[in-house]
């Protein structure tokens, strides 16, 4: 069975609340919901979905989820939104990446 994801697609002007300072339209990102997908999959849909933003290195295994995710955190304009750090208290990488997709969709991404 092919993975597939459930995709909401949010764009936003910079004038919206919780949105940085800046005169531009922000780029459109797709979020991408962690259900259907392993861990590489999905950071890798991901890394093409931030893209406008940043580039993320490509994950080939499941367990490197956590390397990935501090990318994020680290080195894109998200942090100004301040995403979940994938500390140990997330086991499970789903439950990061769930927290990470509501905590952008609720910024307005």
């Amino acid at each position: 069975m092919p993975a597939t994801a459930w995709l909401m697609n949010l764009g936003f002007a910079a004038s919206n609340v919780g949105a940085p300072s800046s005169s531009a339209l922000q780029p459109q990102i797709r979020l991408i919901y962690p259900t259907f997908m392993n861990a590489a999959a999905w950071c890798n849909q991901m890394s093409l979905a931030l893209a406008p933003i940043g580039q993320l290195p490509t994950v080939r295994n499941d367990a490197d989820w956590r390397t990935w995710a501090r990318e994020v955190v680290r080195n894109t304009n998200l942090s100004v939104y301040q995403p979940p750090k994938p500390v140990e208290r997330f086991k499970d990488w789903r439950q990061w990446a769930s927290e990470f997709v509501r905590c952008l969709s609720t910024a307005g991404i």
